[in-house]
């Protein structure tokens, strides 16, 4: 889990890449990413991702990238995986 894409978007080279949020931060943050990440999943708590049009065109238009709508965050296990290494 990270929570800057400029900061740690190298370590996501040819990975999967799952984003979770509604607004122009996660859609900035997806549209950097793919330039690393192999595959970009937006999940998005609304019935649309709100954000800038030629963002949101960007995003649509590269193949790397599938915007999820109507999704909710279940559970953040995260702090518990670091916990346990």
């Amino acid at each position: 889990m990270s929570y800057c894409a400029t900061c740690d978007g190298a370590f996501t080279r040819n990975l999967t890449v799952s984003l979770f949020g509604k607004g122009e931060e996660v859609a900035e943050e997806a549209l950097f990413l793919t330039r690393y990440a192999k595959e970009i999943l937006i999940f998005v708590n609304d019935n649309k991702l709100n954000c800038d049009p030629s963002i949101l065109s960007a995003l649509e238009t590269n193949e790397k990238v599938k915007i999820i709508t109507n999704s909710n965050l279940k559970k953040n296990i995260w702090k518990r995986i670091c916990r346990e290494r």
